[in-house]
């Protein structure tokens, strides 16, 4: 994508400034209590409900810049297919799975796989989470926004992304991460409320229909049919081997807390996607001009429509959440390349 510099008041570089220095803060200040993988990976499996629950969500939404692509394909049928199939699977996890995750002493899923079926199942299964756990997705995301801040290449954009945002791990562990979930939880909420309501109040819902009409985006299924919607539900299933996902529940102050947890991050997942589902229909409805990556779309949208200050918010919103996911699946990669993968082979 050609960089795009976004287009600043004093009062939004301000709110930027002040989110950059409040996660390095909070990153680098986290202290672990002992120098075990325990406290490391699983921040001694001490996390209460608010937390968990802030850090769970939050990391969920790593990809937050493809849902404004999504919506732009899929419109309304976004929610059907890239919100319920992750409702119905979480919701599944919570009754049958998160109890039992919390109660067993395992911190990983390939060290469960090698417990039940030997060494060699267990590095198959280390490769698999790998491949799932891989932050690819949320460095390019972070890149994007970098380059609108900047003006930089891609390629600058995404290392700076990467070292910085991972950088606090090294010491903090999940502790560090779930600090930095905490303020993107919040942000992330006030961001997207703050251009849902300032452009709802400019732009009534009934003014922006027949340019949604126009481009087929109010249709349930998203234009894919009934059988595309079941391709989506069988890749909603992934929820059950997410390794962020596994590690938040096992990190958790009791079995109850995971399970609770889940159930009220799924509430938190459904009001956030309707609220992000706004934002990108009313981008597709009132821009002139759709950015050739979609997954510009809600910085182009943001940077379009919102006054000072407003904007600093949207924008530190989606950095949020994507620095939240990018913290954790590092992790993740980190610990599984490390702990589950070359410890097995030594």
């Amino acid at each position: 994508m050609t960089p795009t510099v976004v287009h600043f008041a004093p009062l939004d570089w301000a709110v930027l400034a002040g989110f950059v220095a409040a996660v390095l803060a909070l990153g680098f200040s986290a202290r672990l209590r002992q120098s075990t993988m325990l406290q490391f990976l699983a921040a001694g499996r001490t996390l209460t409900l608010p937390v968990f629950v802030a850090t769970l969500v939050s990391t969920w939404y790593g990809g937050i810049l493809g849902v404004g692509e999504s919506a732009a394909t899929f419109g309304l049928g976004t929610w059907l297919l890239l919100g319920v199939p992750y409702y119905v699977f979480a919701l599944i996890y919570a009754l049958y799975f998160a109890g039992r995750v919390r109660k067993n002493d395992q911190l990983s899923l390939p060290e469960r796989l090698e417990l039940r079926w030997g060494r060699g199942v267990g590095l198959v299964g280390a490769g698999l989470v790998l491949l799932l756990a891989v932050p690819a997705a949320q460095v390019y995301m972070l890149g994007v926004l970098i380059q609108f801040f900047t003006g930089w290449a891609v390629l600058p954009s995404l290392l700076v992304g990467a070292l910085v945002v991972t950088g606090f791990l090294l010491k903090g562990g999940l502790l560090a991460d779930a600090r930095v979930g905490m303020l993107a939880f919040v942000l992330m909420y006030v961001g997207f409320i703050a251009i849902d309501v300032y452009a709802v109040a400019r732009h009534p819902v009934a003014e922006i229909m027949p340019a949604l009409r126009a481009h087929n985006l109010l249709r349930v299924t998203g234009g894919v049919g009934w059988i595309g919607v079941i391709s989506f539900f069988m890749l909603g299933a992934w929820t059950l081997v997410d390794p962020a996902f596994h590690q938040r529940v096992t990190s958790s102050a009791s079995p109850d807390v995971g399970r609770r947890g889940v159930f009220i991050s799924i509430l938190f997942w459904m009001l956030f996607d309707v609220l992000s589902l706004v934002a990108g229909l009313y981008a597709i409805a009132l821009l002139k001009s759709q950015p050739s990556d979609l997954v510009a779309l809600y910085p182009v949208f943001g940077d379009a429509i919102l006054p000072a200050g407003l904007k600093g918010l949207f924008f530190v919103g989606m950095a949020g959440t994507i620095t939240s996911a990018l913290a954790g699946y590092t992790l993740v990669s980190g610990a599984t390349v490390g702990r589950e993968i070359l410890a097995r082979l030594r």
